[in-house]
């Protein structure tokens, strides 16, 4: 087992592998738009990892299980004084397992939390974001000190494309391999994946 390394290509060469598989996750989805390489703008994955803060007035952008999960974070960290949070689909937490969902919107009961659900993000400015509701198509404006986006993740192909260009049998796994990748999903894939190698084949 190696650890504290990036696995590229020419590293795992020396080990003359068989085949490789590849668990390379997916890579945050950011929409092409002005705004969103303002200071203020950042993605879950930052603020889960620690890289950027959030303050006051927050705007999340995403509803799923990733941009719940980091509402309740950034309320237990006691770093925001409003989290509202928007998507497009027309109910939160959809796709959620509902034991999942119950509980993180138990955790963050009382706190000072919007959920505007069927709003599309239209834009981002220097005040905060624009919405369009879907419903009638009307825009509405929110004013945020910072803004997260959560719009899900895209396969790393690059990473994938990588490993195939030197070696013979790649096998990709999880957000590797299909999308939405689940955690469940992943352990399942590299479980079959690795029971029914066959390395002569």
């Amino acid at each position: 087992m190696v650890l504290n390394c990036e696995a590229t290509p020419e590293i795992v060469k020396q080990y003359e592998p068989e085949a490789v598989f590849v668990a390379a996750g997916g890579s945050p989805v950011i929409p092409k738009m002005d705004g969103v390489d303002q200071a203020n703008v950042c993605t879950a994955e930052e603020v889960i990892r620690g890289e950027k803060k959030a303050c006051g007035n927050t705007v999340i952008i995403g509803a799923g299980l990733t941009g719940l999960e980091t509402a309740e974070m950034l309320f237990r960290q006691g770093c925001v004084e409003k989290i509202t949070i928007a998507d497009m689909v027309p109910q939160i937490g959809l796709g959620m397992y509902p034991s999942v969902f119950v509980d993180v919107m138990k955790e963050m009961a009382g706190q000072p939390l919007e959920l505007l659900p069927g709003h599309m993000l239209k834009g981002i400015t220097p005040e905060g974001v624009t919405l369009t509701k879907l419903e009638d198509q009307s825009e509405v404006c929110l004013k945020a000190d910072s803004v997260i986006l959560s719009l899900g993740l895209k396969p790393r192909r690059e990473t994938v494309s990588a490993f195939e260009k030197e070696f013979g049998r790649v096998i990709p796994l999880g957000e590797a391999r299909r999308t939405p990748g689940r955690v469940a999903t992943s352990m399942e894939d590299g479980y079959i994946m690795a029971r029914g190698f066959d390395p002569e084949a």
